[in-house]
């Protein structure tokens, strides 16, 4: 059980940070692609090429504050036996 709650936890946390990541690199990437796409054009705007990641930013640290809530729950288990 002991190392289930390890894994369990250690998974969230990774996915919580890889998910932070991905959404900081994705909201500098994407008014770049914008500005490449439309240079010829001249029509480009950068607030139409901003994204808001509030929810998944959310979600990304909810899972790792659980993962982390696992890890020392798991310890304590540990310390108890």
């Amino acid at each position: 059980m002991k190392k289930l709650m390890y894994a369990m936890g250690s998974i969230e946390i990774i996915l919580g940070a890889l998910t932070l990541c991905a959404t900081a690199i994705i909201g500098e990437l994407l008014p770049k692609l914008g500005w490449m796409v439309f240079a010829a054009g001249g029509q480009y705007s950068p607030e139409r090429y901003s994204v808001q990641f509030l929810v998944p930013n959310i979600i990304a640290i909810a899972f790792i504050i659980v993962g982390a809530i696992q890890i020392m729950l798991a310890l304590k288990m540990k310390e108890q036996k």
